[in-house]
């Protein structure tokens, strides 16, 4: 039976691409399983390879600031997730290569958290998810696609 669980174990155990080489620790993400809200991001940097957690480093401390601003609990009130789970060098931009690895474990990811909104988190995985590579992410912020 496939759950977030399993899915996150063929995560830990994927060999798919080249970055599990040099990865401390997947990020296969946090929150709320039943939660409505997906926030999506790039993929794990280094404080997010070192604890296994999705947006603990610099960037992910302005979000969650943000969202308690808001008072969204991040724990309750959504699911966060990348797109793909291993730290690529460097914290460069995943690789076509990469991301295609890595989707069929967000795939499932996303068929069982079942979001009624996902908000994606920059170009990366808006590309990833609405496979918008030749759009200019000007040209979709704003829209609702679905």
């Amino acid at each position: 039976m496939l759950t977030l669980e399993t899915v996150q174990q063929g995560c830990n155990d994927c060999r798919s691409c080249s970055l599990h080489v040099a990865r401390t620790n997947t990020v296969f993400g946090e929150g709320n399983p039943l939660a409505r809200l997906v926030l999506l991001g790039e993929g794990p940097g280094q404080e997010e390879d070192e604890t296994g957690r999705p947006f603990v480093g610099r960037a992910g401390i302005l979000l969650r600031t943000t969202l308690s601003n808001l008072d969204i609990d991040a724990a309750v009130d959504l699911y966060i997730a990348n797109v793909v789970k291993c730290r690529p060098p460097n914290n460069r931009v995943p690789q076509k290569e990469e991301i295609e690895a890595c989707s069929v474990h967000l795939d499932d990811q996303l068929r069982l958290l079942k979001p009624l909104v996902m908000v994606t988190l920059g170009k990366t995985a808006t590309d990833a998810v609405l496979d918008t590579k030749d759009a200019p992410i000007g040209k979709i912020r704003g829209e609702a696609l679905s």
